[in-house]
């Protein structure tokens, strides 16, 4: 399956960044219904990572349920095929997610995607 520009963009910075993420991603409610998400970013935002979709819809109704299985969630619009590379706003991102295990947040901000020197 292609992936979307949604995936390809945290796949990148992923590679850059050193995060860990899972494209894409199956969440298993105690019902058994299964949902697959773009994107599943781990050890940020919730015990079990940050689902992250691009149409609501697809998590609408069940994100109270989402909650109480250890995930947090957000949709993200899918960025312009030259925004892909970048990683310009991500450490905004992970600093609102506030990272449970990486403790510096600012490993990844400079808009080339290399990381800060001390």
């Amino acid at each position: 399956m292609k992936k979307t520009r949604l995936q390809r963009n945290w796949a990148n910075a992923a590679s850059k960044c050193g995060l860990h993420v899972d494209i894409p991603f199956t969440l298993r409610f105690t019902d058994g219904y299964t949902i697959t998400v773009e994107v599943r970013l781990q050890e940020y935002g919730a015990p079990n990572g940050m689902v992250i979709v691009s149409d609501y819809s697809l998590i609408k109704g069940r994100c109270d349920e989402i909650l109480k299985l250890g995930y947090g969630y957000s949709c993200m619009s899918q960025p312009a095929e030259d925004e892909i590379s970048s990683t310009e706003g991500l450490d905004d991102v992970l600093t609102d997610w506030k990272s449970e295990l990486h403790g510096n947040v600012e490993q990844c901000t400079k808009a080339d995607g290399k990381k800060p020197t001390p």
